[in-house]
């Protein structure tokens, strides 16, 4: 619990005095400053985001940057804990993370967050995009080393980068969509999906639905990316990201797909969790940063307990990766810790 002198003071994380410290190993671990910012998109509008500066942090020094979208889409990126799929570590390893509370994000007012509606993608992007311009402006970012990454919407909205510009060098993209046509009929949502696209009943008007898929633009498609996806998401099923990965494969873009077993919208088990975080990370690292091996199983093997290690689990299926759930030693390759979840 935090307080702060005055209400014009909330946006800077550095000016909270802590009230209760209820996890006071925190105070032992090397994190980045959060802070508040915004800027001015191309239609003249203020849009925020979160800033987290590399452990570190000397002004004047040019960092990569690590974009973070969040899902929802009217979800919102705050001050948190290691919010941003796991910003603060990538903020330990040297790198700025950017979180933008693109159009469609609550917490600005309604107009903001439907200010999407019938064209789903354009104004998200450009508010991405200038979020990333002003960080570069600033002096903060290395435009040439940044890359974007996603889960859901964020997701959506990663496939939508991969498709309309080649300025990041690696993308990582999360139960993202591909065709609005195909998944109308494979997700447990359609109500939402037509009011996003404008309104109109896909069956009787397939157009705009196709002109705001990220497939149709696929073959501008340049950078290195990584998808993953849990086997049997009800939300953004994963014939999604098999889209995706076929044809990435199909156009020579350097590729991996993630499949984790389960049925939720989520990855369901700490085991599969971890395989994503890490084998991301070491995505970026490679691409964005000229450093490492893309992902090694060694990395993930080594963060497990010595009595696991030689029960994890490797499954390659159209590019499938699997690590089990804890199971009291035994090992399994069936929606381990796939649950219902």
């Amino acid at each position: 619990m935090f307080t702060v002198p005055s209400i014009d003071q909330v946006a800077g994380r550095s000016r909270w005095i802590q009230l209760v410290d209820a996890n006071p190993q925190v105070r032992e671990m090397a994190l980045g400053e959060e802070v508040e910012i915004d800027w001015i998109s191309t239609d003249g509008k203020t849009v925020g985001g979160i800033l987290v500066k590399p452990v570190g942090y000397v002004e004047g020094n040019r960092y990569p940057l690590i974009v973070a979208i969040h899902g929802g889409p009217a979800s919102a990126a705050v001050l948190r804990f290691n919010g941003g799929y796991g910003a603060q570590v990538y903020a330990g390893a040297g790198y700025a993370v950017l979180k933008p509370n693109y159009r469609g994000s609550r917490n600005y007012g309604n107009a903001h967050r439907t200010d999407i509606v019938g064209d789903y993608f354009t104004l998200g992007f450009d508010d991405i995009m200038t979020g990333v311009d002003h960080l570069i402006a600033e002096g903060i970012v290395d435009g040439d080393r940044m890359g974007a990454l996603g889960w859901s919407a964020g997701g959506h909205w990663s496939n939508w980068i991969l498709t309309h510009t080649d300025r990041f060098k690696a993308i990582s993209s999360g139960a993202g969509t591909m065709n609005w046509i195909s998944m109308y009929a494979q997700s447990d949502v359609q109500r939402n999906r037509q009011y996003y696209i404008g309104g109109d009943f896909l069956y009787k008007n397939f157009e705009p639905y196709w002109d705001q898929s990220p497939l149709k633009y696929i073959a501008n498609a340049k950078t290195p990316t990584m998808i993953h996806v849990v086997e049997r998401d009800p939300r953004v099923p994963s014939p999604q990201s098999v889209e995706l990965h076929m044809a990435l494969k199909k156009l020579g873009v350097p590729t991996e797909l993630f499949m984790y077993p389960g049925r939720s919208h989520g990855i369901p088990d700490p085991r599969n969790r971890l395989v994503k975080a890490v084998s991301e990370m070491a995505w970026m690292d490679h691409y964005v940063r000229g450093i490492g091996d893309k992902f090694e199983w060694r990395d993930v093997l080594e963060t497990l307990e010595k009595k696991d290690r030689w029960c994890a689990v490797q499954q390659v299926v159209i590019g499938l990766l699997v690590m089990p759930a804890a199971d009291g030693g035994r090992c399994s390759s069936s929606n381990a810790g796939g649950g219902g979840g």
